[in-house]
């Protein structure tokens, strides 16, 4: 394959990328809960929401707690919440977090989804879940080998060799 055949398949790549980000960008902010929502109530669900995702690790956001009264939950909320939800359905504990305690509309539903997060913070089969269902660290920091002309990875090519030289 030529450089401008893979620059060209990298180029449409990136833009298929970028379109299926703005999509999501899209959901996210049609689909955060819309209403009344104080400085305050905010602040206690980043802060519960903070707790839940450190849960996952050093590689997962965090939210900042918003500096004035909104009307609509922002999308780094609603993204992290949605990821919330999700971890907490797989985890078989949508009895503590569902999507119906996210969909709030006033400062009382904060206060609820607020104590709901704290209660899966403090859950010990969620954190149990997290521990089991992390990805080990093996390999996730080395590079793909470097394929040849040929479609074999070069790492492999000594293994390739070998493998001719015992059906021969």
């Amino acid at each position: 394959m030529s450089d401008n055949s893979l620059d060209a398949l990298r180029m449409e790549a990136e833009d298929k990328a970028a379109a299926v980000d703005t999509a999501e960008a899209d959901l996210m902010a049609t689909s955060a809960p819309m209403g009344e929502f104080s400085t305050a109530a905010l602040g206690r669900v980043a802060n519960q929401l903070n707790r839940v995702l450190s849960l996952f690790g050093e590689q997962a956001p965090t939210v900042v707690v918003p500096t004035d009264d909104l009307e609509q939950l922002p999308e780094d909320f609603n993204r992290a919440l949605s990821m919330v939800v999700m971890a907490a359905a797989d985890a078989d504990l949508s009895d503590i977090l569902s999507q119906q305690d996210v969909a709030v509309s006033d400062d009382g539903g904060l206060k609820l989804l607020s104590g709901k997060l704290s209660m899966l913070a403090d859950s010990r089969d969620f954190k149990r879940f997290l521990k089991e269902a992390a990805p080990e660290d093996e390999g996730l920091d080395e590079e793909p080998p470097m394929m040849s002309e040929a479609g074999v990875a070069e790492d492999d090519e000594g293994d390739t060799d070998a493998l001719f030289m015992q059906r021969m």
